[in-house]
Formats: C-alpha cells, sequence, structure tokens
C-alpha cells in the first residue's frame, strides 16, 4: 500500500517563509495527538510518533517511527526541500505520521500559495483530521505571519 502525497514547488520560499514553515514544523512536532485518523484513520489505534530533523537553509525531513501489534510504523522519509521541483513525494501508506506530512504540506501551500502546488492518491476528506491539527497548530505559538487558518478548499485546488 503506497498512499502517496505529490508536490511541485516552482520557487524557493522567501527566507520568512521558509522560517516560518520550519517553526511550524517543530510546533507541529510538539503538539502531535497520540494518535491520528488521518489518511482515512487506517492506524487510528496505533501510538503516533516520529522524527524530525531540519536542516537551516535546505530541507525539513519527517520519518515515522515505533511499531504496533508488529508493524513498523515508518514508511518513507518525508523530505521537503527549500528549492524549485518539477515532481517530489512521500509515500506514508496511510501511517500515523501522515498527520503531520499533511499538516506540513498544507502549511506549505499556506505560506506559498503560488509557489506550492499539492496532489494525493488520497480523496480531499482525507486530509480533514491533518486541517483540524494544522489549524490547531496554527492557533498556538507560531510566527504571526503565518498564523492564516487553512480551509479545505485551499490544498485541494487542482485535485
Amino acid at each position: 500500500m503506497g498512499y502517496t502525497h505529490c508536490w511541485k514547488t516552482s520557487e524557493p520560499f522567501t527566507t520568512q517563509q521558509w522560517e516560518g514553515l520550519k517553526q511550524f514544523a517543530r510546533t507541529a512536532i510538539r503538539m502531535l495527538p497520540k494518535h491520528s485518523e488521518s489518511a482515512g484513520g487506517f492506524y487510528k489505534k496505533a501510538p503516533l510518533a516520529v522524527a524530525m530533523g531540519v536542516s537551516a537553509k535546505r530541507h525539513i525531513r519527517i520519518d515515522g517511527s515505533g511499531r504496533y501489534e508488529g508493524l513498523d510504523l515508518s514508511h518513507e522519509s518525508f523530505v521537503f526541500e527549500n528549492v524549485p521541483t518539477e515532481f517530489d513525494f512521500c509515500k506514508t501508506a496511510r501511517k500515523p505520521y501522515d498527520l503531520v506530512v499533511c499538516a506540513v504540506l498544507i502549511q506549505a501551500r499556506i505560506l506559498h500559495p503560488r509557489g506550492v502546488t499539492l496532489s494525493t492518491d488520497g480523496v480531499a476528506e482525507d486530509w480533514l483530521p491533518a486541517l483540524e491539527f494544522h489549524n490547531r497548530v496554527v492557533g498556538s505559538a507560531v510566527p504571526p505571519g503565518s498564523r492564516q487558518k487553512a480551509t479545505l478548499s485551499d490544498i485541494v485546488e487542482g485535485w
């Protein structure tokens, strides 16, 4: 099972946008719920645990971690780079870390709507838990310029 999220970045983020996205990702990791119903809720009883790395200028990396009922909760690393790319993707296999991957992609789209395009194997409704989580994170300690709450129509343009 792949369950893939894809994105295109037509131009780099400004320094302010990139700093806002990195701060959002750090805050999201601190605010993770214990479980996730993201991506259709396939693993809603599994614990949500992630590992994250942020390069000062280049990328944000998020990995699922842990095990549940003998199943490895990691899949592919999510690596979002601050460089133009025609096509990039991450297969989360609907595992719990999909929640934070989608939330970061939502924030990237909000911060840079002309520069970031998203698509997915799933349906828009699969993103609702990530959208709700995104909006909780945005309502907390993220930089003021990054506080725009999102709606489903903000992220599904072109799906």
